[in-house]
């Protein structure tokens, strides 16, 4: 036994470095195409800067220097159109961090980027917008507007997850081009118009009702009939709860508000989904989805952008359910 063992021992040897030789090529490999990668990116510097999705840049830099106690909100325009974030710390005491800037990066940029600074006594909000219960939900970015987003911010990309970059090289020959059409006709700037220095909106949300036509090519009925949380969903959500609750952080789940019209479903389908959650992923939902659902006096262009009127009203509402669950 003792001379069998002995004349596998170079085998075992000789495998072993060729295991060690194909990672370390492997990670070579790696390491230049993502070299190349952010080279071909960088490269000019900030065409987008004045972009509405690269305010994701402000909200980033906010959320590294604000410190612990704080909010941090995820979710898609539907949190910087429905959230006042003022009123929401003087509701609360707590300072507030909204990385809910548009659903086109796709749910996992938000969270993703939440990590960088996630700090004891924290409370992060997923606010998605309907659909994030789908399979591959966080698995799928919007590559045009990531790299828009971030342009040549190259520490924004470490958060990226690995599975997430063959959708951003495969489109990088497309944003190319289109970040050379920008930088020759930029449009208009954003920057103290729209956004303020801390990334807060500061446009009026115009007041007035939205006059909803289902059958408009824009209407965007939400369908929230199943209510099932798809699987690797919930195992996104799980890992992410544990990684902020590690951190002396608690993540929870509340509605975004939504146009009761746009409304493919019922109240109960929406109390499923709030249910199911639950179950699947263990992040307290501390709202009743039924109750963001409101009139057309409340949203002015899009069914998830409010008005003034309807922004304080989720805005308070938010408050009150976290007073509800944390005592404030």
């Amino acid at each position: 036994m003792r001379h069998l063992s002995r004349s596998r021992t170079p085998a075992h040897k000789n495998l072993l470095r060729f295991l060690l030789y194909v990672l370390s090529v492997s990670a070579l490999a790696l390491g230049a195409v993502a070299g190349i990668f952010l080279f071909l990116v960088a490269r000019p510097a900030d065409v987008f800067d004045h972009s509405y999705q690269s305010e994701i840049q402000v909200r980033y830099r906010k959320l590294l220097r604000t410190g612990s106690p704080k909010i941090i909100i995820l979710g898609g325009s539907s949190a910087t159109y429905g959230i006042d974030e003022a009123l929401l710390e003087e509701e609360t005491g707590l300072p507030v961090v909204n990385l809910g800037l548009y659903a086109s990066f796709g749910d996992v940029i938000p969270t993703e980027l939440s990590k960088a600074n996630i700090g004891p006594g924290d409370i992060v909000i997923a606010a998605y917008e309907y659909g994030w219960n789908k399979e591959d939900n966080f698995d799928t970015v919007g590559p045009d507007m990531v790299l828009s987003g971030f342009d040549s911010h190259l520490s924004m990309y470490r958060h990226i997850p690995l599975r997430i970059w063959p959708q951003l090289i495969g489109y990088l020959g497309t944003f190319r081009e289109k970040k050379a059409q920008y930088a020759a006709d930029p449009g208009e700037d954003i920057r103290g118009t729209l956004f303020d220095e801390e990334g807060r909106l500061i446009l009026s949300r115009p007041s007035g009702s939205l006059h909803y036509d289902p059958d408009a090519e824009n209407a965007n009925p939400q369908d929230v009939t199943d209510s099932r949380i798809a699987d690797d969903t919930a195992r996104y959500l799980r890992r992410y709860r544990r990684f902020v609750e590690k951190h002396g952080a608690q993540l929870v789940f509340t509605a975004p508000p939504l146009l009761d019209k746009a409304l493919v479903g019922t109240a109960e389908d929406l109390r499923a989904l709030a249910a199911n959650e639950e179950s699947a992923a263990g992040i307290p939902y501390i709202s009743d989805p039924a109750a963001y659902l409101y009139p057309e006096e409340y949203f002015y262009d899009t069914v998830y952008h409010c008005s003034e009127e309807g922004a304080a009203l989720r805005t308070r509402m938010l408050a009150e359910d976290l007073r509800r669950f944390r005592g404030f």
